[in-house]
């Protein structure tokens, strides 16, 4: 795994290099063709644009000088009227009126003039506009001083020569403002057909220049292409296992990737062939399954253990390999893994190529990923019979053993009794000594034949709904000669009622074994207490003393066959160490859990539950 991320990190960093000389050159080649066709787009658009803006110009000088042209002929007009008036009607109001609009008549020919002498017009018309304008105020300005001065005869003469002014300045007028309007017409023509132009200018610029870029991209991208395929198809390969491509030439980027994917090929390459080492030399068979139980893959170890090639076992479901009574706990295994998400263990026989059968312990998970089961299969075959063998010598030891033991024993208490004559002092202590010896001897005979029973499935229980109070006093009587011998006193603390589903005298059993348990291990003078309480569906009995306590590394051993707490705790006879062994079976068995705790030096609690009702016995059971 550490190879594998080290080439990966190899193949970023080469992904994440300068841009070599090669590739700058393309870009450059490319952005400096691109910016030359902008650089003239732009500056023929400018140019348009001028000319646009100017026509524009022009255009609104033209509008300006009609607009000048009627406000003259308006304002002459309406002098010549109001002075016409006032001259007959001798009306100061008329001589106002007059006044004013011979001021804005001035006021307009000023401006028209000034507009005309920044027009580039240079028509006649125009210049004769103006001279007629110029006169006809000038006539203006002396008729009204030959009205004041009270000449008649010369204002009369004046007038007329006033009205041929303005009759000429209104033909000037009206046709200087069709000239203006034909070229106000040119213009807008002129300015429609560029601006026209100026779209299709621009679009086709846009056209231009895309092109120019698709041409240019393809033009240095053209081996690109082909180059980045070679990689993403050197990817797939990678990904698949498969040999890779011939090595990309040349000194760019494309060709430090290709290096950096060949040098995680040849790591990932080595990684598979160690896996592969691992697997086909470990001991144990593993193999994938996938969701219909048939085998995908599997090692060579097979063919050790169970005399199949591994070609035979590939494509074969797995169940026809099992025993028809492990056939359906198989199936029941693998839905559990697949819900639970979890690993799960268990063991079944496999029928082996030579007719035998091997029994297996299957660890066994599920990835959802890719569909498979993963399993690891041990042979136990071996184990598995040394185990029956070890219980078949339990068994028949046991047995054998019972019989002259309790012929001993019997003879030993009709001799207590004086049946066979009367014993000196010596005699009846060295009797005693020798039935205590024998009842310890019986005891552990006991003690394996109930191992012997429940690891065989074979211990019959009578469960009922049972009070507490009676199992618990009935175990202490029972070791009330023990509790004196070494003067400790027993507290029991019960709620009260307090009742559990299980068996009363497996109950009584497991509570002499560990208040028996306590006062070995507990100091002349010293308290034990038994408490009990219901919680949550159960009942919670603890077993306390002062005693010296466990170490802390030993806690997880003395539910455990023929576990000491201290090794020369066995060679002073204080257990055998099947005792806890029991009681943790009995319990479990009663759908219950056991367990310690202790300070050393300072004393041990040990506690066990038990289902406080059918209902609560069948849940922990189902």
């Amino acid at each position: 795994m550490p190879t594998n991320m080290s080439s990966w990190g190899k193949l970023t960093s080469h992904m994440n290099l300068k841009v070599s000389r090669q590739t700058s050159k393309q870009i450059a080649v490319l952005v400096s063709v691109s910016l030359a066709v902008e650089v003239g787009l732009g500056a023929y658009f400018t140019d348009i644009f001028m000319r646009l803006k100017d026509e524009h110009r022009q255009l609104m000088h033209s509008f300006d000088i009609n607009n000048r042209l009627r406000d003259l002929s308006s304002y002459t007009g309406q002098r010549i009227i109001a002075f016409a008036r006032a001259k007959a009607m001798n009306s100061p109001v008329y001589y106002q009126r007059a006044k004013v609009c011979s001021e804005k008549s001035e006021r307009a020919l000023k401006e028209l003039t000034q507009i005309l002498e920044k027009s580039e017009n240079r028509s006649p018309t125009l210049a004769e506009l103006k001279r007629t304008a110029r006169e006809a105020h000038e006539t203006t300005t002396a008729i009204e001083n030959a009205v004041r001065e009270g000449e008649s005869a010369l204002a009369d003469l004046q007038s007329a020569k006033l009205f041929m002014k303005v009759d000429r300045i209104y033909e000037l007028a009206d046709k200087l403002v069709e000239e203006n309007i034909d070229q106000q017409s040119r213009l807008q023509k002129k300015i429609d057909k560029d601006q026209a132009f100026l779209d299709k200018a621009v679009w086709l610029a846009v056209a231009i220049n895309t092109l120019l870029v698709v041409l240019c991209s393809l033009y240095f991208n053209a081996g690109t292409r082909k180059r980045v395929a070679v990689l993403c198809d050197n990817a797939s390969r990678l990904a698949a296992g498969l040999q890779l491509n011939k090595p990309l030439q040349g000194d760019d980027d494309l060709r430090q990737i290709d290096i950096a994917f060949r040098t995680l090929n040849q790591e990932l390459e080595l990684l598979r062939r160690k896996e592969r080492a691992i697997l086909e030399n470990a001991r144990d068979i593993i193999c994938s399954i996938d969701e219909h139980g048939t085998i995908c893959d599997i090692n060579n170890a097979a063919t050790q253990l169970w005399g199949y090639e591994r070609q035979d076992m590939v494509g074969k479901r797995i169940a026809a390999l099992l025993d028809d009574a492990d056939k359906e706990k198989l199936s029941n295994w693998c839905k559990r893994v697949r819900e639970s998400g979890q690993g799960e263990e268990f063991e079944c026989r496999i029928g082996m190529k030579n007719g035998s059968a091997a029994d297996c312990a299957f660890s066994m998970t599920w990835s959802d990923e890719q569909r498979l089961f993963f399993a690891v299969i041990h042979d136990v075959t071996e184990r598995k019979a040394i185990e029956r063998l070890k219980n078949d010598f339990v068994s028949m030891v046991s047995h054998d053993l019972r019989a002259p033991l309790s012929a001993v024993m019997m003879t030993h208490e009709l001799m207590e009794r004086g049946d066979y004559g009367r014993l000196n002092e010596a005699g009846e202590q060295a009797l005693s000594r020798a039935r205590q010896s024998i009842a310890r001897l019986m005891n552990l005979v006991n003690d394996l034949l109930d191992l012997e029973k429940m690891e065989a499935g074979r211990m019959e229980l009578f469960l009922e709904q049972v009070d507490i109070k009676g199992p618990v006093e009935n175990s202490a009587e029972a070791v009330r000669a023990l509790l004196n011998d070494k003067q400790l006193s027993l507290h029991i603390n019960l709620d009260e009622p307090l009742e559990a589903y299980t068996d009363k005298e497996r109950l009584t059993q497991v509570l002499v074994n560990l208040l028996t348990n306590a006062i070995k291990f507990s100091n002349k003078g010293e308290s034990i207490e038994i408490t009990g309480r219901a919680t949550d569906g159960f009942v919670i009995l603890k077993v306390i003393d002062s005693g010296r306590g466990i170490p802390a590394d030993r806690l997880a051993a003395v539910f455990e066959r023929y576990q000491q707490v201290s090794a020369a705790d066995g060679k002073r006879g204080v257990g055998s160490g099947l005792g806890l062994a029991i009681c943790k079976s009995m319990i479990e068995l009663n759908g219950g859990e056991i367990g310690v705790e202790s300070v050393e030096g300072k004393g041990t609690t040990f506690w066990f539950s038990l289902p406080g009702n059918v209902e609560q016995y069948r849940r922990t059971s189902s």
